[in-house]
């Protein structure tokens, strides 16, 4: 399968499904981080699901890390979903608990 590569911001108003990389910050209504897709680069959306990785910023109000997703940076969040198999900022989330999170209950919105 051939993967896309963006190098830049990607902006758009609706759903966001990446598979590819992208080397920039990406701002939508919903981001849906694909295993095998990365994004290197702040993340602001209504809506995070990450099961490939992110490395970078990320704001959202419904954030949520699927086996296998990888999250290395600050996360801010109103609601939060970890699964077991997920990894916050290096640290493996088993049973439910993870380290290092912080949590910010405001959401600023995507734009």
């Amino acid at each position: 399968m051939a993967r896309i590569s963006i190098t830049g911001n990607v902006a758009c108003s609706t759903d966001l499904q990446i598979a590819g990389r992208v080397q920039g910050d990406v701002r939508c209504s919903t981001v849906f981080v694909d295993e095998g897709g990365a994004v290197a680069g702040g993340t602001y959306a209504e809506r995070v699901r990450v099961s490939g990785s992110v490395e970078g910023t990320i704001e959202s109000g419904d954030f949520a890390v699927e086996p296998g997703g990888r999250v290395s940076d600050n996360v801010s969040y109103a609601r939060l979903k970890v699964s077991a198999g997920a990894t916050w900022s290096d640290w493996p989330v088993v049973n439910g608990t993870c380290g290092r999170i912080s949590r910010r209950l405001e959401y600023r919105g995507a734009g």
